[in-house]
């Protein structure tokens, strides 16, 4: 994991997912707001693979490429150009 100072990222931010963060790196999307993702009665968000609600750490991404919804940890993100 990596470790050091973090980029703040906000709602509408451009970004790519960084190499050794699994089946999602290099994936580039766009930061979608918290209140835009729906969840189910337990707070667990209604997206593939989920089954706790998302961490303070966590941000919601759509794909710009398939535009599927998922979640990233904030240290495996990186600015995308």
């Amino acid at each position: 994991m990596p470790r050091g100072k973090y980029t703040r990222f906000h709602p509408g931010m451009r970004v790519r997912v960084l190499e050794g963060a699994g089946l999602d790196t290099g994936k580039v999307g766009v930061i979608v707001p918290r209140n835009q993702v729906s969840t189910r009665g337990d707070g667990v968000p209604n997206i593939p693979g989920h089954y706790k609600p998302m961490s303070t750490d966590e941000y919601p991404i759509r794909d710009e490429n398939t535009g599927e919804l998922f979640t990233m940890f904030r240290y495996w993100l990186g600015v995308a150009k």
